[in-house]
């Protein structure tokens, strides 16, 4: 529990940090919805299970879904830092 505190706390901050430093809201929001995506390609690796084709094909669908959703509000504006 306390890491899912943690780690949300600092998803957030870093959230709002970088609309802070002038990040697109379409940039933020397409980092925001791949966080579980990418959390689910990487850890089967982590606990020692491989995902299933069918599971692999899900998280694929998710990214080009997100991707397709935020696209045409991204733009690459803002500091190198954010």
């Amino acid at each position: 529990m306390q890491v899912g505190f943690l780690s949300h706390g600092v998803f957030l901050c870093a959230s709002f940090g970088s609309i802070e430093l002038d990040v697109s809201a379409g940039m933020v929001a397409f980092i925001t919805a791949m966080q579980p995506l990418f959390t689910a390609a990487i850890s089967g690796r982590c606990v020692g299970e491989e995902p299933a084709p069918r599971q692999w094909f899900g998280i694929l669908l998710g990214i080009l879904a997100v991707g397709l959703v935020v696209a045409d509000q991204t733009s690459v504006n803002g500091s190198g830092l954010a």
